[in-house]
């Protein structure tokens, strides 16, 4: 039996079509890019982030209206990189806050939070609708230290 002709010149094609998406997929998956979170911008303004987020080993956030926040226990044993200690932030302060705008892609918003005592930031941080969060280590390793909102704030 004979194909027609369009049918006939496609067939060579088709092995063509399985080694791309086998490139695209293989790609990726040894590819570190690929375990940053990749998503829809949250789109949060400074409205959206006041309250209190509890995080491992009992650590807590509050971020208030005003700007400001109070933090305790930022840096529990969960949290710490086991390949640099030196790369450690406060365990805890005062100070103000800071939410970058959203950028295309990325699920969460840039959060900058400037110690009053240490008269620095820690700039890193995420934010999302009910979470903050910081890399533990190297971002491209995907390991988030995760601070979520606390029922009721």
């Amino acid at each position: 039996m004979q194909l027609p002709p369009t049918i006939a010149r496609l067939r060579p094609l088709r092995p063509l079509r399985w080694l791309a998406v086998l490139l695209v997929l293989v790609g990726c998956s040894c590819c570190p890019c690929c375990s940053v979170p990749i998503g829809p911008s949250p789109g949060l303004t400074n409205g959206d982030l006041p309250g209190t987020y509890a995080g491992p080993g009992g650590g807590t956030i509050t971020l208030r209206a005003d700007g400001t926040f109070t933090a305790t226990g930022l840096t529990p044993v969960e949290c710490r990189d086991p390949y640099d200690t030196s790369a450690e932030g406060p365990a805890g302060g005062d100070g103000q806050w800071t939410l970058h705008k959203p950028e295309t892609l990325n699920p969460y918003q840039d959060l900058d939070l400037d110690f009053t005592a240490l008269r620095e930031g820690w700039s890193g941080w995420l934010a999302s609708r009910n979470e903050i969060a910081y890399f533990i280590g190297d971002p491209d390793e995907g390991r988030l230290c995760r601070f979520t909102r606390s029922a009721g704030s």
